[in-house]
């Protein structure tokens, strides 16, 4: 009973404040989407405390001055988010077309391009891995404008009304949100059925599910999901992020994850050696990107928690 008064109260407050943005001045609304995320990360003082962590672990070149600008400004994109969400009801091809900057679209457009042909040579669909980087919510938007509806994995609200509501906004453009529970399976059936696929990959990961590899020098537990269905449904494999160049202004940074299906030595390496490989390539465009715009990355997220060996030190102990 109390978990449904919660779900209804957060759930009226939420649409309540997005109808508000959604309605309001551009620049106005976004002011009070920053104003929104600066109170929950002052309500939440750990989420400062871990963002500093991480980039204390990523960037220890860096001053402390350096880091906390790093900081405040994944502050600002986390704000885009609450921002864009809310406008996203009024979204046309005609504002896409002036929000995605038309002379930056090169490189997206030739990735997506090529692993589009080689989906349809082989009669499968693309996976796209993509991360919290940026306004990731408008990201997966503008997908079914472009490239047309894609089946997102994403992981739900405890709240049952609200995690209804929440996924039906990210369906009004004709994708499919499906859960975590049994998402291997969804992802693999998806892609022998021709359907694109987006996965955000780059949170923590429990070790019994995880393969580790090398991001920023630090061995990190992800996903063995993404590379594993392009194995074994040979789905070509690109990875996708947006980046915000202006006010209402973006462009996407993307690269082909490349499966060397035609190199013997490859094709001797078992199953969890190639598994390692594809991931270790896919945390390595991320890396790149986020070197490029570190403040577009969500470092408030315990990224480095689980730890390949039991005696290895708790990098967040006391956070």
């Amino acid at each position: 009973m109390f978990i449904s008064i919660v779900d209804i109260f957060v759930l009226f407050w939420v649409k309540s404040i997005c109808w508000i943005i959604k309605v309001l001045p551009n620049r106005i609304s976004f002011f009070i989407s920053y104003l929104i995320t600066l109170s929950i990360i002052i309500a939440m003082p750990r989420f400062k405390r871990v963002a500093l962590r991480n980039l204390e672990l990523v960037f220890p070149e860096k001053t402390l001055a350096e880091r906390k600008k790093i900081m405040h400004g994944s502050f600002r994109e986390l704000a885009t988010n609450i921002y864009s969400f809310a406008k996203n009801p009024r979204l046309t091809a005609q504002k896409v077309d002036k929000i995605l900057v038309k002379d930056k679209r090169e490189e997206i457009m030739r990735v997506m391009n090529l692993a589009q042909a080689e989906a349809k040579a082989v009669g499968k669909g693309v996976l796209i891995a993509t991360a919290h980087f940026g306004d990731f919510e408008l990201g997966a938007q503008f997908y079914s404008f472009l490239f047309g509806p894609v089946f997102i994995l994403a992981r739900g609200f405890k709240l049952k009304r609200f995690n209804r509501w929440w996924n039906s906004r990210r369906e009004m453009f004709g994708h499919t949100v499906f859960d975590r529970e049994g998402a291997y399976r969804e992802i693999e059936h998806s892609l022998n059925a021709g359907n694109m696929v987006a996965v955000l990959f780059d949170q923590n990961i429990v070790k019994k599910h995880a393969v580790f590899v090398d991001f920023f020098g630090i061995k990190t537990a992800t996903t063995k999901s993404l590379a594993l269905a392009v194995l074994r449904t040979g789905a070509p494999f690109v990875l996708v992020v947006l980046v915000r160049i202006g006010f209402d202004r973006y462009m996407y940074k993307a690269m082909n994850i490349l499966v060397p299906k035609d190199c013997p030595e490859f094709q001797q390496l078992s199953l969890d050696e190639k598994v390692s490989i594809l991931m270790e390539q896919t945390h390595r465009g991320l890396e790149k990107f986020i070197r490029e715009n570190p403040e577009h990355w969500l470092w408030i997220h315990r990224r480095f928690k689980t730890r390949p060996n039991p005696q290895d030190a708790d990098l967040y102990e006391g956070i």
